[in-house]
């Protein structure tokens, strides 16, 4: 049998030299990548004008001569389809050019993790202010942390989970000045192995969620006031429950609500505060390498 013919890539009429034209020429040459251009190509033509595809053109060919190679170039098609509801060509652009400057820095594989994380950033932050914010923070690591462009891409959900770009700025400016240049503390941070990442990211995430915290705490606090009426009126064994009992769960949780509901939410409780201040006199103190002795009863760490 013979096999079917693969459709010819037509090549845009035109007598001008220009990126349109240099681009359809460029894919007629990367038969695998050829299908999925197309298929782009099309897709962004239902939504844009001719002026702006040339733009985009342009776009996809400035990736191509900072060899990004195949993968970027498919991580950039994937995303300015994603990112084409909006009907605007602006975003896309500045998303190749940053994706570009990052590959000079950072290398390919930087800029390809950097547009995958693009549609999770997209979706956090919109496609404003916010996101070219979210842009131009990433394109300052590609410069002083370039080893840390995929770490952190590949962990963008959960680096925006608090959901703003001001989150987003503190954390990645505290990575950088933590690390300082120690390229393994940064690999640790970036990778959310390091306590005051991880601890960053709970600490915005209870700043949103601190009325949550608070009426979990509130709650609870309610039935230990019905459990100490049900045992004045019923007759409860006191293997099962009983008022020493019941005043050590409120202490546990005056200090953490994690300690009696481990689902619980992580807000500004004693023990994050707690962390803080150790860890303000630890950066305080380290350079003299000084010592700290932390104590911790039941409820006053």
């Amino acid at each position: 049998m013979t096999p079917a013919k693969q459709p010819a890539l037509q090549v845009v009429a035109s007598e001008e030299d220009n990126a349109t034209r240099r681009l359809h020429l460029l894919m007629r040459q990367r038969e695998t990548l050829r299908p999925i251009f197309r298929a782009t190509w099309d897709d962004l033509a239902h939504h844009f004008e001719p002026a702006e595809l040339e733009a985009w053109a342009g776009a996809v060919l400035t990736l191509a001569h900072v060899n990004a190679g195949p993968a970027c170039l498919i991580a950039y098609w994937d995303a300015s389809k994603q990112g084409a509801g909006p009907a605007e060509i602006a975003p896309l652009l500045a998303a190749a050019q940053t994706a570009a400057d990052i590959c000079r820095h950072a290398g390919a594989k930087a800029a390809t993790a950097a547009l995958k994380a693009l549609p999770v950033a997209c979706r956090t932050l919109g496609h404003g202010p916010a996101l070219s914010r979210w842009w131009r923070v990433i394109d300052q690591m590609s410069r002083q942390a370039p080893e840390s462009i995929e770490l952190t891409a590949t962990r963008m959900s959960d680096i925006l989970a608090p959901g703003t770009i001001d989150a987003f700025e503190n954390f990645v400016a505290a990575g950088l000045r933590a690390a300082a240049g120690d390229k393994a503390r940064r690999v640790a941070f970036f990778s959310l192995q390091d306590e005051l990442a991880r601890r960053m990211i709970v600490r915005d995430l209870g700043s949103v969620g601190f009325l949550e915290t608070e009426a979990e705490l509130k709650a609870f606090v309610t039935s230990l006031a019905r459990r100490a009426e049900q045992l004045k009126r019923q007759h409860i064994d006191p293997a099962i429950d009983n008022m020493l009992k019941i005043t050590g769960d409120g202490r546990k949780a005056a200090l953490d609500m994690r300690l009696v509901d481990p689902f619980a939410q992580t807000g500004d409780t004693k023990v994050a505060r707690a962390i803080e201040n150790i860890h303000r006199a630890w950066a305080a103190g380290k350079e003299r390498r000084l010592t700290q002795l932390v104590f911790c009863d039941l409820s006053t760490p």
